[in-house]
């Protein structure tokens, strides 16, 4: 079932450049990706959180606390 969702966009919008008939679809893959990052945002959030002490990690499978923070902070360098 899908619902509609009515907008007001500016004249000049970068959707407007796309030919009319697939503006629909442009825009509904473009509001997917949007409520991803959205998400990504969310967990990134929660990394940084754990990073600065702020959160504990619950230690599990042996680890401890620190063991657990070293990991992260390993996986985490590998992305700068």
């Amino acid at each position: 079932m899908t619902r509609r969702l009515d907008l007001r966009l500016p004249k000049d919008h970068p959707i407007f450049d796309y030919p009319a008939g697939t503006r629909t679809a442009v825009a509904s893959a473009l509001l997917d990706i949007g409520m991803k990052l959205v998400e990504i945002e969310e967990r990134l959030d929660n990394i940084e959180e754990c990073l600065s002490g702020n959160v504990k990690i619950e230690a599990s499978n042996g680890l401890d606390q620190e063991e657990k923070r070293k990991i992260t902070n390993n996986i985490l360098s590998a992305f700068k």
